[in-house]
């Protein structure tokens, strides 16, 4: 296939059918060294010909104040380094590390909120277990990221699976964007989704039932299951073995 302006190559057409599904793309690269952009900037290659260091992208726009986002990006085996990252931060996240400083630049400081492969979550230079991935047996890993803008609360979504609450009260008035890291050779991601809609009236509500009740108590509210998985942003099917566990 030939060759198009910053390493876009032609689509064909489920390539663009997938395109179709995303509101937004990756924002040019051509000014961070390591970073390759494919099928209409939904598709980044990092580092394809060897890694100096870390390298990051954001999404082409910012995410509109007190709206839901929701976006997926599916990651490509083999699953090694020190960053392979998703998540939102401001337009003050540094893209590029200098040489041989491979440490994740989402995370570092208080500008970025993200999520590792390896599922631990980063902020202002913390990191924190998330979830435990078996990387051994996958060949991708698909990490979807919700985002209330309205309640400030950001939670990960790993193969399917709603693994609830990674941030709470991030500053609704922060202009915040999608965000890709790594700083492995030949890391591949590609962004298969991405939508915003308005705040929905059930949002609202748990927004608000949030704020009343600690995390913590949730499970031992008078509620159907669903619904306190609903509160607590995890999938159905987790908290239904979470409930057998306990």
């Amino acid at each position: 296939m030939a060759l198009a302006i910053n390493g876009d190559e032609e689509d064909s057409e489920e390539e663009q059918g997938q395109a179709g599904k995303c509101e937004w793309q990756w924002s040019n690269s051509s000014h961070i060294r390591g970073v390759l952009l494919h099928q209409n900037r939904t598709k980044v290659t990092f580092h394809p010909n060897g890694s100096w260091g870390c390298a990051a992208i954001r999404g082409v726009k910012p995410l509109l104040p007190n709206m839901e986002h929701f976006f997926e990006v599916v990651m490509e085996g083999p699953f090694y380094g020190q960053a392979r990252m998703v998540g939102i931060g401001t337009k003050h996240v540094i893209l590029q590390s200098h040489n041989y400083d491979f440490y994740p630049l989402l995370g570092k400081d208080d500008n970025s909120w993200a999520l590792n492969y390896n599922g631990e979550k980063y902020h202002a230079g913390q990191k924190e277990k998330y979830v435990n991935i078996p990387l051994e047996k996958l060949k991708q890993l698909h990490v979807g990221v919700y985002y209330d803008g309205l309640h400030g609360t950001l939670c990960f979504e790993i193969n399917g699976e709603r693994y609830g609450v990674a941030y709470n009260n991030i500053y609704p008035d922060l202009e915040l964007y999608p965000m890709l890291c790594a700083s492995s050779a030949g890391t591949i991601m590609t962004l298969t989704q991405s939508h915003s809609t308005v705040v929905s009236l059930k949002a609202v509500c748990r927004g608000a039932i949030r704020m009343a009740v600690k995390e913590e108590d949730i499970r031992h509210l008078p509620l159907p299951n669903h619904l306190k998985n609903y509160l607590a942003f995890r999938s159905n099917t987790l908290g239904s073995r979470e409930s057998k566990k306990s």
